[in-house]
């Protein structure tokens, strides 16, 4: 789940990606052999690089990152620990270095007080929004490393779903990952999230200590009917089980969304991420002994209005308190791994 280069650690990304197009390296959370295989839209997305994390320490007061982005836009945001220090946002096209100075408050706090999770001299570039490609980290002679294990948090979490999850690096997964004190691998795949064969066999590959899925949403409109989204979902849960034995799974039903509500219930839609979810429940009942657990959408979001006015993605609002809601419906569910 991660790699360390040079004195860097690249959480949430399997490769370091060289590209035709530029210099530098690509930090994709899906590796090119298997997004090549997904659908045209699960390839671009399975490039982007929310919730990639670039971490080290150093003695140095300020140094310099490089970035660039083949997207419109690239924004990150860097933080001392857990503790948030600023936002950027570069534009696609541009090799942008930005420079970072050490905040002199921390100097006078006893680092016990700003330590968290994380430990607070962690440098941490965690992407919100964009593909990132890393150029280089200047730290101006000052040396650099990885952050040791105990500098990190000793849990790793595996989320996978739809945009709701990909959401940004401060969406509902992150939220709750920062009330629970792990480390958030996030690969939701914005509109592509289809349970294929290819980007399961990625996730069998990596390391973590407990997963949720939350699948549905982005194959409502289809013609997938409710057998055949059992088999991928079986498929996903033969192979997690097998390449991770006794690690927790949670299956999470489609949050609500105005198909939940429409006037025509037979609609493909309402008709689909209803049979949807009763398969979740279904295989969560099934296979409770191989650690797989249910979570309700409904009791995440639990608010209609947290919704934005398309009614299907949560508002920031929204994801906080599904954050909120799902570290402690994680707490419950996974009690000696979450104390």
């Amino acid at each position: 789940m991660a790699i360390i280069q040079n004195g860097i650690r690249f959480f949430n990304t399997e490769v370091l990606e060289e590209r035709e197009e530029s210099t530098g390296y690509l930090l994709p959370r899906i590796k090119k052999e298997f997004r090549d295989r997904l659908s045209p839209r699960g390839q671009f997305v399975g490039m982007c690089s929310i919730g990639v994390e670039i971490q080290f320490v150093t003695d140095a007061r300020d140094f310099r990152i490089t970035l660039s982005t083949p997207d419109p836009e690239l924004t990150f945001v860097v933080y001392c620990g857990e503790l948030e220090h600023t936002t950027f946002k570069i534009p696609g096209g541009q090799i942008v270095t930005t420079h970072i100075a050490a905040s002199e408050q921390l100097a006078l706090i006893d680092k016990e007080i700003v330590d968290g999770a994380y430990d607070s001299s962690v440098w941490r570039i965690v992407i919100q929004k964009g593909s990132a490609i890393f150029h280089g980290l200047d730290t101006f002679g000052s040396s650099h490393r990885a952050p040791s294990d105990s500098e990190l948090p000793q849990l790793t979490w595996l989320a996978y779903g739809s945009s709701i999850t990909n959401s940004t690096g401060k969406g509902y997964p992150h939220q709750a990952a920062r009330e629970l004190g792990v480390q958030i691998a996030n690969k939701g795949m914005s509109g592509a999230c289809r349970v294929e064969q290819e980007i399961v066999d990625q996730f069998t590959q990596v390391e973590w200590d407990f997963a949720t899925c939350e699948l549905g949403v982005n194959m409502r409109g289809d013609q997938l009917l409710a057998d055949q989204f059992e088999d991928r979902v079986n498929y996903l849960l033969d192979q997690f089980s097998t390449s991770h034995p006794g690690k927790p799974i949670g299956l999470i039903t489609l949050f609500p969304n105005d198909n939940h509500y429409f006037k025509d219930m037979q609609a493909i839609g309402p008709r689909h991420q209803a049979h949807y979810s009763d398969v979740l429940r279904k295989l969560a009942a099934e296979r409770a002994g191989e650690g797989v657990f249910l979570i309700e959408g409904f009791d995440v979001l639990d608010r209609f209005t947290g919704l934005y006015v398309d009614l299907l993605h949560p508002c920031d609002y929204g994801h906080i308190r599904m954050g909120l809601n799902l570290a402690r419906i994680l707490k419950e569910k996974l009690p000696e791994l979450l104390k």
